[in-house]
């Protein structure tokens, strides 16, 4: 049950996204949906307490709250040409907890560290509780870097489910229906300025979603009641761009062959003209020089 107080939350998250091709109001409404469906479909949803639902939704909502379309790397260069390097090690190092329970550094996790300043300052402003949830390190581990790490944590505890369902939530489009998935496929290469062809965009799609989406997939497989469905959707996806992969493919062998058969015809109708052209340059020499004799 939703209060005047979480609307205002609400608005105010959404009002930090900018009008961007990817990581705009269309992709965090989308994280949103996908996250409540898994969360839904988890072992322990029923344990869950409603505070405790609803901040696992703000969260979903704020991820990528500020975005302005730059990634990490984009950030760090531009911070050091900013500073030096010394002012770039004091600045940004931030040393939390990790699932092992070694202390490591978050260093470069530019745009996580904005999405969950934004996030925790507009629930302090509003006076919600962010006790029972970690929002730092929710967000901090949807940077995709933090991938292996998280995959391989020593202790998979009802926290890292719960986390492992905003990453598949993130990340997850590949589950939608093919105009959706292929949607935002598209703008996500129109954000980052990949000029990919299609055969490429294929490519890099597919090597995306089993490198990153399939292992999420495959953990999730073990938390929640019945992932059947998701499994069936993801392959359709996969099987659908690889079949794009064969018909480019199939499209350009024929377009080849096609070249080449010009060709040939090109090359027979010049050679045969030429031994006409000849043919008749003798028949003319032999003709003038019996001419001649004449």
């Amino acid at each position: 049950h939703m209060t005047d107080v979480d609307f205002v939350i609400i608005n105010a998250i959404l009002n930090t996204y900018n009008n961007l091709p990817f990581h705009n109001l269309y992709h965090v409404l989308d994280v949103m949906h996908l996250a409540a469906i898994l969360l839904r479909q988890w072992n322990h949803y029923a344990s869950m307490n409603k505070h405790e639902k609803k901040l696992f939704l703000f969260i979903a909502i704020g991820h990528d709250a500020g975005h302005d379309g730059r990634t990490n790397s984009e950030h760090a260069l531009m911070f050091e040409s900013i500073h030096s390097y010394d002012d770039l090690q004091s600045k940004t190092i931030d040393l939390h907890e990790s699932y092992d329970g070694s202390v490591t550094s978050d260093t470069g996790s530019y745009n996580e560290k904005m999405h969950t300043d934004l996030l925790c300052s507009i629930l302090r402003k509003n006076k919600c509780s962010t006790t029972s949830l970690n929002i730092h390190k929710f967000i901090l581990m949807t940077d995709l870097r933090q991938q292996e790490s998280f995959l391989h944590a020593m202790e998979k505890n009802r926290e890292w489910e719960q986390i492992l369902i905003l990453k598949l939530a993130d990340v997850g489009h590949v589950l939608r229906p093919r105009k959706v998935h292929t949607r935002f496929v598209n703008a996500l290469l129109m954000e980052t300025y990949k000029p990919f062809n299609r055969i490429e965009k294929a490519q890099d799609t597919i090597k995306f979603n089993e490198t990153i989406v399939h292992p999420l997939l495959k953990q999730y497989e073990s938390c929640c009641v019945n992932s059947s469905e998701l499994f069936t959707a993801y392959e359709e996806q996969i099987n659908g761009w690889k079949f794009k992969i064969n018909v480019e493919w199939y499209t350009v062998m024929h377009l080849c062959n096609s070249i080449l058969i010009l060709i040939v015809v090109l090359l027979f109708l010049f050679f045969g003209n030429c031994s006409e052209y000849f043919e008749y340059k003798r028949n003319k020499n032999d003709h003038d020089e019996l001419e001649y004799a004449f």
